[in-house]
């Protein structure tokens, strides 16, 4: 039997990913579920809620996992991911967005740092 070939286009597009890009996506994928959370909770879908803000959950996980700690920023990194998670945790428990929406723009930004960065990086590469 074959393989979808849409499931083998994004395979090879994720196993072709720069370090960076794959941030990006990282964050890019936290964001869509924040951002579905909220609207699962104004819905009053729990278990849809619950999927998602678990999912942005394990993202966030993840990447303080993978962090390079000889850096002072990656340990900075990590308090701002040990923040985001507890907010996380809290919208999820209370059905509340405000913690979502508080987080939100502060995930948007440190997104956009490093996608300014991926960018110079690659300009000094060439």
């Amino acid at each position: 039997m074959s393989a979808n070939p849409y499931q083998e286009y994004k395979k090879q597009a994720v196993m072709t990913m720069t370090p960076g890009e794959m941030i990006i996506k990282l964050y890019d994928e936290c964001l869509k579920m924040l951002n579905a959370g909220i609207i699962y909770i104004q819905e009053k879908n729990i278990e849809a809620c619950n999927n998602s803000l678990k999912k942005a959950h394990q993202i966030l996980n993840y990447m303080r996992s993978i962090l390079n700690r000889d850096y002072e920023l990656s340990n900075e990194l990590a308090a701002l991911y040990d923040y985001y998670v507890r907010r996380i945790i809290t919208a999820n428990i209370k059905k509340d967005i405000e913690p979502l929406e508080e987080i939100i723009p502060m995930i948007t930004d440190l997104r956009n740092s490093f996608y300014e960065a991926d960018k110079q990086l690659r300009a000094a590469k060439k």
